[in-house]
């Protein structure tokens, strides 16, 4: 199951360029608030690293993907501004009159940005820690892993063993964030 779920998980965290993150984090919810406005971010452990996600991917997968017209499409996952959407920008770029704005997007890009944006649960927290000042411990022990080849867009943060997750929980309660690591071992623990 954790192989499964980790392929999965790493999969669809590819084309993470193209979009506006404020968008997509706002369809996807925050991470899981606690009692007291502590956040929990998932770190599952993956024997050689433990890998830190802003939600549970399962749920995500197995929801049935969502009916956007054309118009949805354009701005939440292109980006377009809806003055961008006139007849001389869509029939350029996409093959599209302004009446078919509102007609389903049955299209080949959709699916596969679907697939690989909406699902992604490691590049927010990448996101969210990126410009955060560690110690310098940390710094050398937290690892920011952004397209570690080039056939891969994976972003995450990653971090070596158990004792390096709770002095990074630590430092940043310290510095004012109220965080809780839910370390786990298999994603079934969250059901």
């Amino acid at each position: 199951m954790i192989r499964r779920s980790f392929i999965k998980s790493l999969s669809l965290s590819l084309f993470a360029p193209l979009l506006q993150w404020k968008t997509l984090l706002g369809w996807l919810g925050e991470s899981k608030v606690l009692h007291d406005g502590v956040k929990e971010i998932i770190a599952i452990n993956n024997c050689d690293t433990i890998q830190l996600h802003w939600e549970n991917p399962i749920p995500l997968l197995d929801a049935p993907q969502p009916k956007w017209s054309w118009r949805e499409f354009l701005t939440n996952a292109c980006g377009y501004d809806e003055d961008e959407l006139t007849n001389g920008n869509l029939e350029e770029e996409w093959s599209l009159s302004q009446s078919a704005l509102d007609k389903p997007c049955e299209h080949i890009l959709f699916d596969e940005w679907w697939g690989r944006n909406a699902l992604d649960t490691t590049s927010q927290v990448f996101h969210y820690l990126e410009f955060f000042e560690f110690s310098d411990d940390l710094k050398e022990r937290v690892d920011f892993v952004e397209f570690p080849n080039p056939c891969s867009n994976y972003v995450g943060v990653e971090v070596p063993d158990v004792e390096t997750l709770w002095a990074l929980q630590k430092e940043l309660n310290e510095g004012g964030e109220n965080i809780k690591f839910n370390l786990i071992e298999d994603w079934d623990e969250l059901d």
